[in-house]
């Protein structure tokens, strides 16, 4: 299911505040929501905010749950 804009733009800023507390700053955040990564096909974070809602949240949760441990 396809994201409406208005959608994508609370999301996309949900998520980066919710990256921005996991990985402790806003730049290390920015990084990760760049970078393109293996779990979600080699596309980055925030590429598939728009195509596969939740994927990314539950990505994040699964990094937040690593670091914490």
């Amino acid at each position: 299911m396809r994201v409406s804009d208005k959608g994508l733009a609370v999301l996309r800023s949900r998520i980066t505040q919710r990256a921005t507390e996991t990985f402790g700053s806003p730049v290390k955040a920015s990084r990760w929501l760049h970078r393109p990564t293996r779990p979600l096909g080699t596309a980055s974070p925030l590429e598939m905010l728009a195509t596969r809602e939740g994927a990314v949240e539950a990505l994040l949760a699964r990094v937040d749950h690593s670091l914490a441990s």
